[in-house]
């Protein structure tokens, strides 16, 4: 087996020191740097962040020396480390933290001795995670929503299987037939897990990927053993390391499709993959050279390996990449034979870091990055271990070679006011979708119907009824299924439905009171929301998909006025509940996207005061008419939307309490028979910023008996 070499697994990441403004002093045109962040410690001589850092770079993990040099594990967000304590015992090790940064998994002693997972968050706290009956266990991997685990444990003394825990329990992932198995790595939303377990009779060790309550053997390169070590983002791509042909030779390998491809070597006999990029497309780690007197880094993609060179030294080692595998940092010795951190561009190859960044104007006086090991999903940020006042710490620093994205703080909090903006005017846009399901354009009558519908300036089809009886109540309801574009937002596969009770009460008086109570919902329609910002001298967009609910419940009372020659004049005021749930979701990081977010699942809600009036009336040779107009305030607003943007971390929207906008339409009908009515009609719901104006026509026919 291809043995690892002896540098230390730091993965951090962080925020521009400037205020106020992260990136406003970085142009298009030149690089753009920030002093090294040297991170405390929690009382001894040495810290490491080798539990990982969140996709936002809010928030890391790792451990740290105490007085009397035991290690405990942290957690990183900004200010001073903190330490999560232990199980019982003298020490604990961050292994992993969630995307989101909210949780940190790893393993602690008890009082014992005895070694256990564990899952810490704020509110709980360090959480033993138990074993699968045996004595210890230990955490390798979280979600990025943090609410799975993967790990191995105990089913009895000595003999260990791979786990996967979620919700509070603890699922046995089993082996290849073997006694024992481990996990190595999850995909980010943990359906995935991935690592080594025996086959039957413990003859040999193979990688898998277990997915569904199935491990799959995902086989060797020829020889006898194979391992993975990690999994991409997505699920979809494994890479290891496996025995070719003979056994004598280990290579990198890349599992996709049911797929085992031989990512070959660099003219050596070994190599070792050691990242993937978020779809698989990119492989990194390093690879023995002709002779196998040296290893460099590499990079593969599409089929090549391709050789990074080193420093000037005789060895190079790629640790981390970006989302899209466009940029590789790493370790490699110089021409003196020390270690240095490097960064790889396809436009620059290979640099020290250290030089970079005083070429940038960064002052180094006293700083020596010898290792980079992480990178963030943006390529903006570069964490590692440094030399710093004689002690080793973790260091984060930024780097921009002016390729990249550039940004403010403040046009991405604008991004995210938008957004919050938009949720805000997808909720009265669909009022609009609901209008047709309660009849409300049409006149407030005693008797039954049924009829059908279909609307464009969106899409939308469906049906409604009305079921009266003589005593003045009638049940309205109705369905139907379509799709809106708002600015900013679409809900799409929206199958919406609708049910109202109403009170007229009886009489032949021009005067007519009613009560009127129900409600309309969209449960589990797609979802999608744009967010814009400034990037350089243009724009970016960034574009997430996601389900979620869109509800109101309401009352309304009113009373009719009958007219001249059947018309009808009703007046009513309304008030209401409506709430929009959003499920968690991530945008796609490309370079359209430099700063990508994770937005976390959320409910607003505000509350809706209504006053409407609608005027009906028959217009001679069998044609008929409604218009109806309602003014709309919307008051007390929560919003629970939270976005992590990479590279600045978390932000909220900030919105107005209040929002109003105007609903109208207007019907003509015709009939076609005593009982039939042809109807076309128009509607529309306008506003201020984020409502804005939308306008759909359609027709529909009706039966009533």
């Amino acid at each position: 087996m291809l043995p690892r070499l002896g540098f230390a697994s730091l993965f951090v990441v962080a925020l521009c020191a400037s205020a106020g403004s992260a990136y406003a002093t970085c142009t298009t045109a030149s690089p753009c740097a920030t002093t090294p962040t040297i991170l405390g410690t929690l009382g001894g001589t040495v810290s490491n962040a080798r539990g990982g850092v969140s996709d936002d770079g809010s928030a890391i993990a790792g451990i740290s020396y105490v007085i009397g040099n035991t290690r405990h594990a942290f957690r990183w967000d900004g200010g001073a480390i903190l330490d999560l304590g232990t199980l019982g015992g003298a020490e604990s090790f961050a292994t992993a933290i969630s995307g989101n940064g909210s949780v940190v998994v790893g393993w602690s002693n008890l009082s014992d001795g005895t070694i256990r997972a564990f899952r810490w968050d704020a509110a709980g706290g360090m959480q033993d995670l138990g074993t699968l009956g045996g004595p210890t266990s230990d955490a390798t991997a979280v979600s990025i929503d943090g609410s799975v685990v993967a790990g191995t444990a105990d089913v009895s003394s000595g003999v260990y299987h791979a786990f996967r825990w979620e919700g509070g329990t603890t699922q046995d992932l089993g082996t290849l037939g073997g006694s024992l198995s481990i996990a190595t790595d999850m995909s980010g939303d943990g359906s995935v897990v991935v690592g080594e377990s025996w086959t039957t009779g413990d003859a040999a060790r193979h990688a898998y990927r277990w997915e569904g309550g199935t491990m799959q053997d995902l086989g060797t390169l020829g020889g006898g053993q194979s391992d993975a070590t990690a999994v991409s983002r997505d699920g979809s791509t494994v890479i290891g390391e496996s025995q070719t042909t003979g056994n004598l030779e280990y290579h990198a390998f890349r599992w996709q499709n049911d797929v085992l491809e031989d990512l070959g070597t660099l003219g050596g006999t070994q190599s070792y993959a050691a990242a993937v990029d978020s779809d698989g497309s990119v492989v990194i780690g390093y690879s023995y050279t002709t002779g196998d007197s040296t290893y460099h880094a590499y990079r593969w993609e599409a089929g090549a390996m391709q050789d990074l060179g080193t420093l000037g030294g005789s060895i190079s080692q790629a640790n981390a990449l970006n989302h899209d595998g466009s940029i590789v940092v790493g370790v490699s010795t110089n021409a003196g034979g020390s270690s240095q951190a490097f960064r790889w561009t396809a436009a620059t190859g290979m640099q020290d870091l250290n030089v970079l960044l005083v070429a940038a104007g960064v002052d180094m006086t006293g700083i020596n990055l010898f290792g980079a090991q992480g990178v963030s999903l943006s390529g903006e940020f570069i964490a590692g271990s440094a030399t710093y006042a004689g002690q080793t710490r973790a260091y984060i620093v930024r780097y921009n070679d002016g390729t990249g994205g550039l940004t403010t703080v403040e046009s991405v909090q604008q991004s995210v006011n938008d957004l919050g903006a938009a949720r805000a005017g997808a909720m009265a846009q669909q009022h609009a979708m609901a209008m047709p399901l309660l009849g409300d354009d049409k006149p407030i009558e005693e008797g039954s119907e049924i009829g059908i519908f279909g609307q464009a300036g969106s899409g939308q089809g469906g049906g409604y009824a009305r079921i009266a009886n003589r005593m003045g109540f009638a049940i309205l309801a109705g369905v139907s299924y379509g799709y809106e574009n708002y600015d900013s937002a679409s809900i799409d596969n929206a199958l919406m439905g609708a049910l109202a009770l109403r009170y007229i009460v009886p009489g032949t008086g021009s005067f007519r009171p009613f009560v009127e109570a129900g409600g309309w919902i969209a449960p589990d329609a797609d979802l999608e929301f744009q967010r814009t910002y400034m990037n350089g001298a243009g724009t970016a967009v960034g574009v997430g998909s996601t389900q979620g609910d869109v509800s109101y419940l309401f009352a309304r009372a009113g009373a009719l006025y009958a007219l001249g020659q059947g018309g009808q004049l009703a007046l009513s005021a309304e008030v209401g509940r409506e709430r929009l749930d959003v499920r968690g979701y991530a945008e796609g990081t490309s370079s359209s996207n430099p700063f990508d977010a994770s937005v976390s699942a959320g409910t607003d809600t505000t509350s809706l005061a209504k006053a409407r009036v609608q005027w009906s009336a028959s217009l001679g040779y069998g044609f008929d008419a409604t218009v109806w107009g309602a003014g709309v305030y919307g008051f007390d607003r929560q919003s629970e939307l939270e976005v992590a943007v990479a590279g600045v971390g978390m932000l909220t929207p900030i919105i107005d309490d209040d929002i109003v906008w105007a609903e109208y339409g207007a019907r003509v009908g015709y009939a076609l028979t005593t009982a039939t009515t042809l109807d076309v009609f128009v509607n529309g719901v306008s506003g201020q910023e984020g409502v804005d104006t939308r306008i759909h026509g359609g027709a529909g026919l009706r039966y009533r008996f």
